[in-house]
């Protein structure tokens, strides 16, 4: 099994994927129950977890240049 950094990172996007996916399934089901409460916590989840995603690509993405 590889424990690589760059393996985790890319696990842990995956998994987090799959909770947005999951987290989007329920939006749209209390929105067809306007449930506008429920509907802004889960877009708060969902921008947390997008925000994770996005540093751990941001981390697997090579850099290039006199900052690399």
């Amino acid at each position: 099994v590889n424990f690589s950094a760059p393996v985790i990172a890319q696990s842990v996007i995956n998994d987090l994927s799959m909770v947005v996916r999951q987290i989007r399934r329920v939006a749209e089901i209390a929105g067809q129950n306007n449930d506008e409460y429920t509907i802004v916590l889960l877009g708060e989840a969902i921008g947390f977890y997008e925000k994770y995603i996005w540093f751990f690509r941001a981390y697997l993405t090579p850099t290039y240049g006199p900052c690399s």
